[in-house]
């Protein structure tokens, strides 16, 4: 336990450094939305230390780790590196992995909350699911609304209309599918896979 915590530290570091690291470019150059972006990842990689102290959230650092992985796949050279705009098809690859994440986000908060009963099958499949592309669209409003602050151009309006808010948001539901079918077959066939381990210990 020791060993991932440092891990998980030595990644927030490393976050933090780079993310201040790329900022310092386009703030000498007063290009505001750039600085935030590459900024907010300080914010993010600290969201699960502020998750765990404030609202006592049980967050493992094997998860953390995971998600600390993520934000480096997904923020750093997706969005700071821009990887997005660069390599064909890493937003929807990131997107899907971020389904994967959020199911399973939702079941650490029905067992946080007191709410996970293994029995409940159907209901714990369909609260991963909306739980999923409820932070989907949430943050596809995030986006929309920096877009139009900034007169950035995050959700490619100018170029796909609707297509690539609506493609993230059904990369983030398969995603969430395929955690959520591991999660029934390792219930239903009593597995002792990951995901049994996330909610039954």
């Amino acid at each position: 336990m020791r060993k991932t915590s440092w891990v998980c530290r030595a990644l927030i570091v490393f976050l933090c450094i780079v993310g201040i690291g790329y900022a310092i470019s386009p703030m000498m150059k007063g290009e505001i939305y750039e600085v935030l972006i590459r900024l907010s990842i300080i914010v993010t990689a600290f969201l699960p230390t502020f998750l765990r102290k404030v609202f006592h959230i049980d967050i493992t650092p094997d998860i953390e780790i995971i998600y600390l992985i993520f934000v480096f796949f997904g923020h750093f050279l997706g969005s700071i590196v821009g990887w997005y705009n660069s390599v064909y098809g890493y937003d929807k690859i990131v997107h899907a992995f971020s389904g994967i994440l959020t199911s399973g986000a939702a079941l650490i908060l029905l067992k946080n909350l007191h709410l996970y009963r293994s029995k409940n099958l159907i209901f714990n499949v369909i609260f991963m699911i909306c739980f999923t592309l409820a932070i989907a669209s949430f943050w596809e409003f995030f986006e929309y609304i920096c877009d139009c602050f900034f007169g950035a151009n995050a959700q490619h309006v100018k170029g796909t209309g609707v297509g690539d808010t609506m493609q993230d948001m059904i990369a983030a539901f398969l995603g969430s599918l395929v955690l959520s079918g591991i999660y029934m077959y390792e219930i239903i066939k009593k597995k002792k896979g990951i995901i049994y381990h996330l909610v039954e210990e």
